[in-house]
């Protein structure tokens, strides 16, 4: 069925990444995908405190194996950055 070829995404909480960059804000995502892929794009939508939308970035990763583990890190030098959501996840 379509639901078992969904990935598993897990938000990775602070102590487990190094952000990329030393300034700004960052997120890291842990993604499986079931039967893999060429290349895996992820894009994360930026918000501040109040909800508002005020950017965006990305991540990628190649050659990802099937029920190989991926990390991204999603780097942001948006000012008021406070939260993200998945907003884009593509297996090729």
């Amino acid at each position: 069925s379509l639901h078992d070829a969904l990935p598993i995404l897990r938000w990775l909480d602070d102590n487990e990444f190094t952000c990329t960059y030393s300034s700004g804000h960052c997120w890291g995502l842990e993604v499986i995908a079931r039967d893999g892929c060429r290349d895996l794009y992820a894009e994360i939508t930026i918000l501040d405190g109040n909800d508002t939308n005020i950017g965006w970035t990305n991540d990628t990763a190649s050659g990802v194996r099937p029920m190989e583990t991926v990390r991204l890190i999603f780097d942001s030098f948006e000012a008021g950055a406070h939260a993200a959501r998945l907003s884009e996840l593509d297996c090729y």
